[in-house]
């Protein structure tokens, strides 16, 4: 309850904990019984916990919902509840992706200048690569980035 009170943990993190601590001498059966009670006084609560997750993952570490998705699976959240709580953070996930692909545009930019000789549409494919490699190697679809980058142009 303690480790619970600390920090969200989903179902599967809280029986590894429990399993990992206990070691040998409680059966797998006890565990569960733990995890039940853990769940029914509300200490465990995969749904809070995947929202909790999006949200911190969107802010601080700037992941989009394909990397978060992966990474609520491996935590042995539902894919329903994953989705839902991605989709409930949605305008956080794209406001991200815009700030984002902002600055990326401005590095890319200095990165990419032009080379005599070089072709001035080889260069704006380099740029588009670099841009897109970049926000899915963080979890966004092609989609979503195509979608910002238009918006961005627009602003411009």
């Amino acid at each position: 309850m303690a480790e619970c009170s600390r920090r969200e943990l989903s179902e599967k993190q809280a029986f590894a904990k429990l399993e990992k601590w206990a070691g040998e001498e409680v059966s797998k059966k006890d565990l569960e019984k733990i995890i039940e009670e853990l769940k029914r006084e509300k200490y465990i609560d995969d749904v809070r916990f995947a929202e909790c997750f999006v949200r911190d993952k969107v802010r601080f570490s700037g992941w989009g919902p394909v990397k978060i998705m992966m990474k609520l699976k491996e935590a042995g959240v539902k894919r329903e509840v994953g989705e839902e709580a991605i989709w409930s953070e949605n305008d956080l996930i794209e406001s991200k992706l815009k700030s984002l692909i902002a600055a990326k545009k401005k590095e890319i930019e200095r990165k990419f200048s032009k080379k005599e000789g070089e072709d001035e549409s080889t260069l704006k494919l380099k740029k588009k690569a670099s841009l897109y490699g970049f926000a899915q190697q963080r979890g966004f679809t092609y989609g979503m980035i195509q979608k910002i980058e238009k918006e961005l142009k627009y602003e411009e």
